[in-house]
């Protein structure tokens, strides 16, 4: 699956219900993490188990950022504000990682 810098796709649903979020925080790919909330993933979505990306960090034992971005959406369903700009040109994402291809001229 790709992800143009549209955002169009930043909340697929592949294969188990795993999206870009999920397979991110699965594979404790911290960094892509931030980009996809950044472009609107939505944090209430969950995997063929139930479990929404906070749960899935929760396991994973993520960093306390991490877990601060995905809490609000514990507490409520739905979006967190409206996705912002990102550096991506395009985000490739299979079950087991997430890659970013960045913009020229983006760090």
């Amino acid at each position: 699956m790709i992800l143009s810098k549209d955002h169009s796709c930043v909340n697929a649903i592949a294969r188990l219900g795993l999206t870009p979020l999920i397979v991110a925080v699965s594979n404790r790919q911290w960094r892509i993490v931030h980009v996809l909330v950044a472009a609107g993933a939505d944090l209430a979505l969950v995997d063929a188990s139930k479990r929404t990306a906070y749960d899935i960090a929760v396991e994973e034992k993520a960093p306390e950022t991490i877990l601060q971005i995905l809490f609000p959406m514990k507490k409520q369903q739905g979006r967190l504000g409206k996705a912002q700009p990102t550096p991506f040109s395009s985000i490739v994402v299979n079950e087991s990682s997430v890659t970013v291809n960045l913009r020229d001229g983006d760090v």
